[in-house]
């Protein structure tokens, strides 16, 4: 998470008591997805990896 928003100009929202990271993807675009779940998925093997994973938000 901390990557995406130093070096992609990401932003940490909270939504109902939730955290969220929003990513611009360009003409006023964003992609928003809960970080801790995407951590957990990747934890419990569900999710693919980081590598993957920070590929497929960035494209």
């Amino acid at each position: 998470m901390i990557y995406l928003v130093e070096h992609r100009d990401g932003e940490t929202k909270v939504k109902e008591n939730r955290i969220f990271l929003a990513l611009p993807l360009g003409n006023g675009i964003q992609r928003e997805f809960e970080p801790y779940g995407v951590a957990h998925g990747i934890a419990s093997g569900t999710g693919g990896d980081v590598v993957s994973f920070i590929c497929r938000v960035i494209a």
